[in-house]
């Protein structure tokens, strides 16, 4: 979508071609798993199993593959910059206070708790979290004590980091594009097809006035 976010983008030659070059990934190239093999297993387990070389997933997922790839030494690494440079996602909780709150000070302790140096130290802890404070990051994730020995690579990328750009009825869009991606990944449509066919419904949703209450 447009930087407005009311204006679909996915006819765009750039956003074509990078749809194009996924695609050719599983039915030219051959280099990633088809939707019929990951119909029974995840990507997850087929790393872990070393049925896959690599698989693309958040810092979340840390202590499942310490726990699981054990058979074989693995690491982390930045994902392949395209033609407009690096770019990544970045998401996690977020503490929040409401402005109705009866409790508002007992709701501060909590959220000051969470934010503390004491709670960022056990949360980050389990190897599974990127700590919101840089001095507690930087602990855990400049030389991690376990896989993976390059896990500074979570720090350097939040240098990349750009916001999603969600919208109101983002789960919506999700749905339409699940379904839709879906003849891209089986092969059955090529991405001009498909982004030709995701752009009226696209546009539609991302001009759909929220509803008020």
């Amino acid at each position: 979508m447009d930087e407005s976010r009311a204006v679909s983008k996915m006819t765009d030659p750039a956003t074509v071609s990078t749809f194009q070059f996924l695609q050719d990934l599983i039915q030219k190239l051959h280099v990633a798993p088809t939707p019929a093999a990951l119909s029974t297993q995840n990507g997850n387990i087929l790393f872990t199993l070393g049925k896959i070389g690599m698989t693309t997933d958040t810092i979340s997922r840390t202590t499942y593959y310490r726990a699981q790839a054990k058979n074989f030494t693995w690491d982390a690494g930045a994902q392949p910059a395209g033609t407009a440079g690096f770019a990544n996602q970045s998401s996690g909780p977020a503490w929040s206070l409401s402005i109705q709150t009866k409790d508002a000070q007992q709701a501060w302790n909590l959220s000051a708790f969470l934010c503390g140096q004491a709670a960022q130290n056990a949360l980050a802890a389990g190897g599974a979290e990127l700590p919101s404070r840089i001095s507690v990051a930087k602990k855990f994730w400049d030389k991690p004590d376990g896989p993976p020995v390059h896990g500074k690579v979570f720090l350097d990328g939040m240098s990349f980091v750009h916001p999603n750009p969600f919208v109101w009825n983002w789960s919506e869009i999700e749905t339409m594009l699940t379904t839709e991606l879906g003849y891209l990944w089986d092969g059955s449509k090529s991405a001009e097809q498909v982004m030709k066919e995701i752009d009226p419904q696209m546009n539609k949703l991302l001009q759909a006035k929220a509803p008020t209450s």
